[in-house]
């Protein structure tokens, strides 16, 4: 279905100007790349679920108004926090992990300490609500940005708000009908809101505190559009931080056919990547105006921090388990997706099989599961109750640390796959979407492949089975130091050629 979908999309940039698809200055082409990327994962549960705009209930807009008045002064004392910063670096709440004592959010923290290193002013920022902040935080400060007192004035400044499901109705029909993909509208206008209601917010905030560039991880996220659209027109660089694969055939990093001069309004920058491989998926199936998206190689700053430094402290808990490892010939981590993908189980029943009845004594099985599950479907949980498997601890520490004591990685299609490599952890995929995007990794011996119990079992039971190295991430300090020097050196040239004119 994927590359049914990219055909679909190829074909409509290519025989439609997409780029026409504008409200408020926001191209709405790649969000609806997105919602197709959404349906890809999800299509029945996706098309089926009804959304609502961003607190529409009218309970809702009078506490936003009572509250008002009070909103400006800690609007104030929150900006005056981040005033004098010259990088932001904006978090989304990402999974947090660990390093010798200190936590950490993986993809942000390291561009922190790297901004830093340079001498750069730098603070981490993000959106909340009032009652819905994130119960985890990591050991380097975030200042919230609190949605609640800015949504009053949204409410009152928007005022095409109201009537924008009306006007954008026909153009969401027509980016149907050029595409033949069906999406969820109120889902559209329900993520629409959420960018809108963003960008908002960041126009506010960015106006006062001036940076020169924001960092931040997965651009494709209405906070993220949003953010990215207000820098866009204050004139402050972006960069989208790779944080998983970034394959010949993800939607929102591939196959940009059409892209209009100057770049889209909701693209980043910058795209830092693990690699060069990432850096030709982007740029080879991709319009000669992508430029206006650049892609870099900056590499994998949390994996680089274990490769070349060793955790000072470990906790008690993480040590006992690192010993009962020990105990057992093979470790085998099982890398989960999300459980509603194509609406099969998150492992599959031949997997789970194999589980069940393969080598007991001898194999550790580690079930991590997805950063955006909270629970194990129910026939996982009854496989994590063996005595040989294990997912608590195989979610909650480290994903590098279990790769330096794993033996094997199973998943369906993680990008999991390729870090496992750079720990020379042989990977086996157990899925056809698997099959189909690490085509070439499988014919090289980097990856191999499974759909059956007895293909699994033989390629357990390979005493020689190695995952030939390949150089999809780099590790390299001077090369991110690099990539940020050069970052940094193009927008303050830019930011002076402004001055000028």
């Amino acid at each position: 279905m994927l590359l049914e979908f990219i055909e679909k999309v190829s074909r409509a940039e290519l025989g439609c100007d997409v780029n026409a698809f504008v409200y408020q200055e926001l191209h709405l082409w790649p969000l609806f790349r997105y919602e197709i990327q959404l349906k890809f994962r999800n299509s029945e549960r996706y098309l089926k679920q009804s959304y609502e705009m961003a607190d529409q209930s009218f309970g809702g807009k009078i506490k936003a108004l009572v509250r008002a008045s009070s909103n400006q002064k800690i609007i104030t004392q929150t900006v005056r926090k981040i005033k004098e910063s010259e990088v932001l670096i904006v978090d989304a709440h990402s999974k947090l992990s660990e390093f010798g004592g200190v936590v950490y959010n993986p993809f942000l923290d390291p561009m922190l300490e790297l901004c830093l290193k340079h001498s750069k002013t730098v603070s981490k920022v993000g959106l909340a609500w009032r009652d819905d902040r994130a119960n985890d935080s990591s050991s380097f400060e975030t200042i919230h940005l609190n949605r609640d007192l800015f949504f009053s004035d949204y409410l009152k400044d928007n005022v095409e708000r109201k009537g924008m499901q009306k006007v954008l109705e026909p153009i969401v029909r027509e980016m149907e009908r050029v595409s033949g993909i069906e999406i969820n509208h109120r889902h559209f206008f329900h993520q629409l809101d959420r960018v809108l209601f963003s960008r908002y917010i960041y126009d506010k905030v960015l106006k006062e505190v001036n940076p020169k560039v924001v960092f931040f991880e997965c651009f494709y996220k209405p906070e993220m559009f949003g953010l990215i659209l207000s820098c866009k027109n204050l004139g402050i660089k972006t960069v989208d931080i790779q944080h998983g694969k970034q394959g010949t055939h993800h939607l929102m990093y591939s196959h940009w056919l059409n892209v209009p001069e100057g770049g889209y309004s909701v693209l980043p920058d910058y795209f830092w990547n693990w690699g060069e491989e990432s850096v030709r998926n982007i740029e080879q199936h991709s319009h000669k105006n992508m430029g206006a998206h650049q892609a870099i190689v900056g590499g994998n700053l949390w994996l680089a921090k274990w490769i070349h430094e060793a955790p000072k402290a470990l906790n008690e808990g993480w040590e006992a388990f690192l010993e009962k490892t020990k105990k057992h010939k093979k470790v085998v981590l099982i890398s989960l997706q999300t459980s509603s993908f194509e609406q099969d189980s998150a492992i599959p029943k031949f997997v789970q099989e194999v589980i069940r009845n393969f080598d007991k004594e001898s194999i550790l099985w580690l079930i991590r599961k997805h950063p955006s599950e909270k629970e194990l479907d129910a026939d996982i949980s009854v496989l994590a109750e063996m005595e040989n498997v294990e997912s608590n601890m195989a979610t909650t520490m480290p994903l590098y640390m279990i790769l330096k004591l794993a033996t094997h990685h199973i998943t369906k299609f993680s990008s999991v796959a390729f870090e496992a490599n750079v720990f020379g952890v042989a990977t086996i995929l157990i899925h056809k979407s698997g099959k189909q995007l690490y085509e070439g990794q499988i014919k090289d011996k980097h990856f191999y492949y499974a759909d059956n119990s007895n293909d699994l079992i033989s390629l357990l039971s390979n005493e020689s089975l190695d995952s030939a190295p390949m150089n999809y991430i780099e590790t390299s300090c001077e090369l991110s130091d690099k990539a940020f020097q050069r970052v940094w050196d193009n927008t303050v040239s830019e930011i002076e050629a402004t001055n000028l004119n």
